[in-house]
């Protein structure tokens, strides 16, 4: 059965959305936003997702 990080992962890679995995955090960053990019916003903005070691939920943070 997937994990909460299996799916999340999943969904990001369907809908072309860059991000980093590290291990029990995957980090998605706003680099240089356009119209054009999958993630818009102010450069340097991003949004974290934290993970319990068993993949399952822990929290999300958005920050600059």
């Amino acid at each position: 059965m997937p994990t909460d990080k299996d799916k999340l992962t999943t969904l990001l890679a369907e809908f072309g959305i860059p991000f980093e995995d590290h291990g029990s955090r995957i980090y998605i960053e706003c680099v240089k936003p356009s119209l054009e990019d999958a993630v818009q916003g102010y450069s340097g903005f991003f949004a974290e997702f934290e993970f319990h070691p068993d993949g399952q939920f822990k929290v999300m943070a958005i920050a600059e």
